[in-house]
């Protein structure tokens, strides 16, 4: 809005200045006076039209010239800042519009459908968060492996039934960014589960944590069938009948009737989602890695089969204590063997009994079985247990040495000798050690 300036002359209206017109009328060229002013209209002298007019048009420019001064005064209040002022001053003019309550917005139709959309949202939400989707059996053990996308992962789970809807799934796993969380492990999932549940348990530590399978060197698969309960391993009497398998076992190649001698026993963790194929699978290669090509032609020039090195190294196994003296002890039984003097070794008695001994006696010596090697001549049927890999390779380079005889000295050690005498000797002085502990059995 542009402030309205007051003109400086108030004839402008009549297009000529008052100043300088010359029918101006009375006192045109001098001021009016007081008196003049003042006289009364009866007395005034009759003026010409044109007088009148030139009267009326300085009365009109004093008209113009006051309200031009009022509204020029007014308007001074009022000093626009900026441009943007005239644009407020006008929204300000211009009529509001009455607000719409939101009742209005919609029908009464509509607002039903809008909140029973709520309501199915919100049942779809509780049925994702809180309602179990898995049955049958009381859990189900799943791994997922290192690496393994997540995608994978679900369409996995979907293949193996333990979960029913993917869509449901996906999205939990969206709300809880199992999608980029994702942890490899073995899980046990409950058998009442809801989707967001399982994704939480997908993201967080808990995993099954690996139980080990404690193999030790000489171990038999009875004993690892055992272990096998013990650490309550799914599957367990299945793990135990296939070791026991003569039909599996041969489907490995195996000479023997079982698995025994064919499992290297090293520490070894199992997890619950292993199944026994897969457990026995990976001990049994693990020993076979050791016959490599070199080895079996090794074993070949002694003209010994891979199943008669294992058996005598679980017999080595079992009859050192230390792993500096097992090429020795194999010495002793690679020299027995090539004259065909009979082993005579206890650990064999001991398998035949099928009970642990601290002590052989002669009683035990008599017991009928083709393990006995106090009564059958060369090596036994087969392995007495799974021996280790000191064993193996010491049953496959012996010591080159001229002894026959050894015995257990009062250390853990052994006594070697050549002669029978000096083995009677040694031997007599072990039992007289064991009579004083009144160890008998």
């Amino acid at each position: 809005m542009k402030k309205t300036e007051t003109p400086e002359n108030p004839a402008n209206e009549l297009g000529q200045p008052l100043e300088n017109s010359e029918n101006s009328g009375i006192g045109a060229n001098e001021p009016v006076s007081d008196n003049v002013e003042k006289s009364p209209d009866i007395s005034a002298p009759a003026v010409s039209d044109e007088t009148e007019q030139s009267d009326g048009a300085i009365a009109g420019a004093a008209s113009v010239e006051t309200r031009e001064t009022e509204k020029t005064e007014n308007q001074s209040e009022i000093v626009p800042t900026s441009d943007a002022e005239p644009a407020v001053e006008e929204a300000k003019k211009k009529p509001h519009k009455d607000k719409v309550a939101p009742s209005k917005l919609l029908s009464k139709k509509q607002w039903q459908i809008v909140a029973l959309s709520f309501i199915v949202l919100f049942i779809f939400f509780i049925y994702l968060f809180f309602f179990p989707f898995v049955s049958g059996g009381e859990r189900i053990l799943y791994e997922i492996k290192p690496g393994t996308p997540y995608s994978v992962v679900i369409s996995d789970l979907t293949n193996k039934g333990i979960i029913k809807s993917p869509a449901l799934a996906k999205i939990a796993g969206f709300l809880l960014g199992a999608d980029k969380k994702l942890k490899s492990g073995a899980y046990e999932i409950p058998k009442e589960i809801s989707y967001t549940s399982l994704m939480m348990m997908l993201i967080s530590n808990d995993r099954i944590k690996p139980k080990e399978l404690g193999l030790y060197r000489g171990i038999t698969i009875k004993a690892v069938g055992n272990i096998v309960q013990q650490i309550k391993l799914p599957a367990a009497e299945k793990f135990r009948k296939l070791l026991f398998d003569s039909v599996y076992a041969a489907s490995y190649g195996i000479e023997g009737k079982n698995f025994e001698g064919y499992l290297l026993p090293v520490p070894y963790k199992v997890l619950s989602t292993d199944t026994p194929e897969n457990i026995i699978d990976s001990l049994f290669k693990l020993q076979a890695a050791l016959f490599t090509k070199q080895v079996m032609d090794d074993i070949e020039k002694q003209g010994m089969t891979k199943h008669q090195i294992l058996t005598l190294a679980s017999i080595i196994d079992r009859e050192a204590k230390y792993f500096d003296e097992m090429p020795r002890i194999s010495g002793v039984y690679h020299n027995r063997l090539k004259k065909k003097m009979k082993l005579q070794a206890d650990p064999t008695v001991q398998y035949a009994l099928d009970e642990p001994r601290s002590r052989i006696t002669a009683e035990d010596l008599k017991v009928e079985s083709p393990y006995n090697t106090y009564k059958y001549a060369g090596l036994p049927p087969g392995p007495i247990g799974n021996p280790s890999k000191e064993a193996i390779l010491a049953a496959i380079y012996p010591e080159q040495n001229e002894y026959l005889f050894f015995v257990s000295n009062t250390k853990g050690r052994h006594i070697f000798t050549k002669t029978y005498e000096e083995h009677k000797f040694y031997a007599k002085r072990y039992r007289e050690w064991l009579d004083s502990l009144k160890i008998s059995r």
